[in-house]
């Protein structure tokens, strides 16, 4: 299995190269590029959100206590004192970066459902719907942000199953298969209810007409290979 640093680089450095390419063929904007790069990168962590000591769940943990935490406070804040806001803050960040991490940690199995491609359809459609309706984008832009999630989700289970094959002993390692899969075998009652989860969140996700038109669109990849080198001599432009 690679590791978070390699899990970060290849995550980061596919999702840019795939965000230039697609401004290239003037399919996004160029403020929208960063965006593209940095949810694609975050993708690429989703994975290991499952593993009980792994840096994406304690970052994720954190960020959800701090942010519980500031919520219960400000809806408190003109009922108490300082010193009871404060408390009503750590025992925020208390309940969900300790106790709701704990109960997360035993109901989940590392490279169990949160290893398959349907998980990674879940983030994907969770992203869009959260991108569309909280943040009021596009509903373009709101299903390629969600696309670029899923992206690097995939390339996450890809470089995990890459890493499930040592060619130097030329030897396959027990842990090929565990990575990249529809859904987790060993477990279907989790499979069904990802799946259940995954078919929930897509009733909440914009129309994909617009999504659909340019990425199933052979014009569209015609475009990007057209504008893969330049037309003339290099960087004259």
């Amino acid at each position: 299995m690679a590791n978070f640093n390699t899990h970060l680089t290849v995550a980061a450095v596919a999702s840019g190269a795939l965000a230039t390419a697609f401004l290239g063929a003037q399919i996004v904007k160029p403020q929208d590029v960063v965006i593209l790069s940095l949810v694609g990168t975050m993708g690429g962590m989703l994975p290991d959100i499952d593993s009980d000591k792994s840096i994406p769940v304690k970052l994720m943990f954190s960020t959800l206590a701090i942010i519980f935490g500031f919520m219960v406070m400000f809806v408190k804040a003109p009922h108490f004192s300082i010193i009871e806001l404060w408390i009503i803050w750590i025992i925020g960040y208390a309940l969900v970066r300790h106790v709701a991490f704990e109960v997360f940690k035993n109901l989940t199995v590392h490279r169990g459902i949160f290893h398959s491609i349907i998980a990674g359809l879940f983030f994907w459609f969770f992203t869009t719907a959260l991108c569309y309706h909280i943040f009021d984008f596009t509903k373009f832009l709101s299903w390629t942000i969600g696309f670029f999630v899923f992206f690097g989700f995939i390339v996450h289970l890809c470089l995990d199953e890459l890493y499930s094959v040592d060619l130097l002993n030329r030897r396959i390692k027990r842990s090929l298969g565990t990575a990249l899969k529809t859904h987790d075998y060993s477990n279907l009652k989790t499979s069904g209810y990802m799946a259940g989860a995954t078919l929930l969140i897509f009733i909440f996700t914009p129309s994909s007409d617009g999504f659909e038109r340019v990425f199933f669109s052979s014009k569209t990849y015609i475009n990007i290979w057209n504008n893969l080198l330049p037309h003339g001599i290099w960087f004259s432009g």
